[in-house]
């Protein structure tokens, strides 16, 4: 049985080739046996391209993250501004902000099933 091999060909750099030869001598390897890991590598994230993308360019999963964990603490702090506004309207309007705030989990559960549904849900929970 022959087996016939796929060819790439890849336009680089010639001092990427160089300094990624030197590279891949050190660690043992040609650059047909990188190649050949590099796809393997492929298959076996076929399933999750962001883990692959993440592995092959580090530098983009960082500013990736970066801009979520930007992106969540800008959520937050909306989040906070509206908690100091809700709360500044509350006392200027004197209204004791300890009665207003729901105590819990099944509180806010109760409040919500009623704003939705024009009631109070009590059978819900019995």
């Amino acid at each position: 049985m022959t087996t016939t091999a796929a060819q790439i060909n890849v336009r680089l750099d010639p001092d990427l080739k160089r300094s990624g030869d030197a590279a891949l001598s050190r660690a043992g390897m040609t650059p047909s046996q990188a190649v050949r890991a590099l796809w393997q590598l492929a298959a076996s994230l076929a399933d999750r391209p962001g883990a692959l993308q993440d592995i092959l360019s580090p530098g983009r999963a960082r500013a990736e993250q970066r801009e979520r964990e930007k992106a969540a603490k800008h959520k937050l702090e909306l989040i906070d501004q509206g908690s100091q506004l809700f709360a500044a309207v509350c006392r200027e309007s004197g209204i004791d902000l300890a009665k207003v705030q729901p105590s819990g989990n099944e509180e806010l559960k109760r409040n919500a099933y009623a704003d939705r549904y024009g009631e109070e849900m009590s059978w819900l929970y019995e």
